[in-house]
C-alpha cells in the first residue's frame, strides 16, 4: 500500500482542477481532495503501527496487516479498514495536539456528494481544497521520511499561496471580530459608569442571556471570552464512535446480570458565543485560542444491540 504516493497524486489533482468552470473537473477535484486527506491520514496510522489501519472487528484484515502475515499479501476487495473517525482518534491519541477532525469530516462529506450524486458546490470546493492543504500541513510532519517539497512538487507555490491567503484572512477576520466585540462591551458596560455592585449585576444578567445560535446535535460548556473575559458558551459537535462498546451490569450482590451497549462520544468545538459582548467565533477562527480548541469526552450514548449480539455470553458476564 503506497498511501503516501496516492495522497500526493490526489492532492495534485485537486489543486490542478478546483478552479475550473467545468462541472466534471470540479467533481474530480472534490473527490481528489477528500481522497488526499484520507490516504495521508491512513499513511500516518500505518506509520504508527500497520495493524491499526484494519477494522478491529474484522480479524482477517487485522491479521493481514500484522507480523503474522509473512507474505504481506493483501486482497483489496476483502480488506476492511478502520473508519476515518477511528483513524483520527488513533492519530490524536498518539499526537495529542492535533485538531483535524472537522476538516476531514468536511472533505469527506464533499467527496461523498461528488461520488454518489455528482454534486459539487464551487464555493465549498474552494474551501475544501484550502482545508486539504491545512490537513496536509498537519499530517505530513508525522511521516518524517517525506518532505513538503516532495509531496507538492511543482505545485508547492500554489499550496503555499492558499495556506497564506487562508491564514491571513482568518487572522484579519478574528481581529476585526475581537475589536467589534470589545467596542460593544465598552458601550454596554464600562461606558455606563455604574457602581461596582450595579456593574456586577449587569454582567451576571448579560451572561445569563441566551446565545444567538443553537448548533444541532451539540453539547454546550462555559468558556472564557477572548474579547471581554466574561463567561461565554462553547458548542461541541457530538461525534459518535462507530464501534459499539459493552459493559457488564451487576446486581446488588455483585452478580453479573446483563450487558449494556453504548457508543463513546467526543465533543469537537465548533462555535463560541459570548452573550455579554456578542462575540462569535466558529470553525478555524477558534484555532488561535487554546482553551477553545480542545476536544472533550461527552457522556456515552446507549444503543440497543440485542438483535445483533444475541443473548449475553455466560463467560463474558462472569469475566472468564
Amino acid at each position: 500500500m503506497d498511501l503516501y504516493r496516492a495522497s500526493r497524486h490526489e492532492a495534485g489533482t485537486a489543486l490542478a482542477r478546483f478552479t475550473s468552470d467545468e462541472q466534471q473537473d470540479r467533481r474530480v477535484a472534490s473527490i481528489a481532495a477528500g481522497a488526499a486527506a484520507e490516504y495521508l491520514l491512513a499513511c500516518v496510522v500505518v506509520n504508527i503501527d500497520p495493524v491499526l489501519l484494519a477494522d478491529p472487528t474484522d480479524i482477517p484484515s487485522a491479521v493481514t496487516l500484522s507480523r503474522r502475515n509473512p507474505t504481506q499479501a493483501l486482497n483489496p476487495r476483502k480488506f476492511r479498514s478502520a473508519t476515518w473517525g477511528r483513524q483520527v482518534a488513533i492519530v490524536q491519541e498518539v499526537h495529542q495536539a492535533l485538531n483535524i477532525r472537522e476538516d476531514i469530516r468536511f472533505l469527506l462529506e464533499l467527496r461523498n456528494a461528488a461520488v454518489h450524486v455528482a454534486l459539487t458546490d464551487k464555493k465549498e470546493l474552494t474551501d475544501a481544497v484550502s482545508r486539504m492543504v491545512r490537513v496536509v500541513d498537519t499530517l505530513l510532519p508525522l511521516v518524517p521520511q517525506h518532505k513538503e517539497s516532495d509531496y507538492w512538487g511543482a505545485r508547492l507555490p500554489v499550496a503555499v499561496e492558499m495556506r497564506d491567503k487562508r491564514s491571513t484572512a482568518v487572522r484579519q477576520r478574528v481581529a476585526a471580530k475581537l475589536a467589534e466585540a470589545r467596542a460593544r462591551y465598552r458601550s454596554r458596560v464600562t461606558a455606563l459608569v455604574l457602581g461596582e455592585a450595579a456593574e456586577a449585576a449587569l454582567l451576571l444578567a448579560l451572561e445569563a442571556s441566551p446565545v444567538a445560535a443553537i448548533v444541532d446535535d451539540s453539547a454546550q460548556e462555559p468558556a472564557t471570552c477572548p474579547a471581554c473575559s466574561r463567561q461565554g458558551e462553547l458548542s461541541y459537535l457530538k461525534v459518535r464512535s462507530d464501534e459499539v462498546q459493552s459493559e457488564v451490569v451487576y446486581d446488588r450482590d455483585l452478580t453479573p446480570e446483563d450487558i449494556v451497549y453504548f457508543h463513546t462520544v467526543i465533543g469537537t468545538p465548533v462555535l463560541f458565543q459570548c452573550p455579554v459582548c456578542e462575540l462569535e467565533l466558529d470553525g478555524e477562527e477558534l484555532n488561535g485560542f487554546d482553551h477553545l480548541t480542545d476536544e472533550i469526552d461527552l457522556d456515552d450514548e446507549p444503543t440497543d444491540r440485542a438483535d445483533y449480539w444475541g443473548e449475553p455470553d455466560e463467560d463474558y458476564l462472569r469475566e472468564r
